[in-house]
């Protein structure tokens, strides 16, 4: 979490100042959206849950914990700011998808899951799984991912612009040649 906490925080402020503009203000009305239709059917998640059952449940559980919308947003912003400052920090797109929709869904803590084996019972804890992953990394792609990459791509652009007193120095002479 420490590699993508500065531009969390960027994207969170940036979001937050303006969360009026036209494509942020229906990027968190579509994550508000999502997070609030999930629907839940299980209490628990079992080992034949499909993977649309599993995203259901842990979407339902970030409803529950109470994560905000920008919150959301800006991991999202953040992990592109991320392969776009720093590519090698992901060895596939495939691997870049896949920390996307972990970072995402991680908000919230992992809900228990009860596992059998030999007539025993026991508690784990969910984890994320390959098809949980691939569908919300997809759904994400689709329906927000464009403008939050172009709101990385804004936050990371730094701009270059000579202030007038490097500008006059430029145009100054230059010291002769020994």
């Amino acid at each position: 979490m420490g590699q993508i906490s500065p531009f969390i925080k960027r994207a969170s402020q940036y979001i937050r100042a303006n969360q009026d503009h036209a494509t942020i203000a229906a990027t968190l009305e579509w994550c508000r959206s999502y997070i609030h239709e999930a629907n839940a059917p299980l209490t628990e998640v079992h080992r034949n849950s499909t993977s649309r059952q599993r995203l259901s449940h842990w979407l339902s559980r970030l409803k529950r914990a109470g994560i905000y919308d920008y919150e959301l947003i800006a991991t999202v912003v953040a992990m592109y700011m991320l392969r776009e400052w720093e590519p090698r920090s992901f060895r596939s797109d495939r691997h870049f998808r896949h920390q996307l929709a972990i970072r995402f869904i991680r908000k919230a803590p992992a809900p228990p899951a009860y596992k059998w084996r030999s007539g025993t019972g026991g508690l784990r804890y969910d984890r994320v799984t390959v098809g949980t992953r691939e569908l919300l990394a997809r759904e994400l792609e689709e329906a927000i991912g464009v403008a939050c990459f172009r709101i990385a791509k804004l936050l990371l652009t730094k701009p270059n612009v000579p202030t007038p007193e490097q500008l006059s120095a430029m145009r100054g002479p230059l010291p002769p040649v020994n």
